[in-house]
């Protein structure tokens, strides 16, 4: 299979006041589970500005990180991309070039 099941990225996000309030409040709780409505705050390699694409952001339990996923109407490339892949070589090619950067 040519496709790459793994490659994530650190990402930031936005949120409301109202909204990272209620997630600090309920951040020692390993049992809250949530959504928020939030906006991507990454510039990622490869795209044109990522800043300012909106996604939900679900809280998982026990202290994992929350899951990011933009919204599937929002016209993108890192939108399409989320939702149907990239090939292996294109994935090969961003982790050489991030890693590249680190050296």
């Amino acid at each position: 299979m040519d496709d790459c099941q793994n490659l994530e990225y650190g990402l930031w996000v936005s949120l409301s006041e109202k909204s990272f309030e209620d997630y600090l409040s309920n951040y020692n709780n390993e049992n809250y589970e949530t959504e928020y409505f939030g906006w991507l705050s990454n510039y990622l390699d490869g795209y044109e500005d990522t800043t300012k694409i909106p996604v939900t952001i679900f809280t998982r339990r026990e202290g994992q990180r929350p899951e990011i996923i933009p919204h599937e109407y929002y016209n993108h490339p890192f939108v399409k991309d989320y939702y149907n892949g990239i090939i292996k070589l294109e994935a090969e090619r961003r982790i050489n070039e991030m890693l590249r950067q680190i050296k």
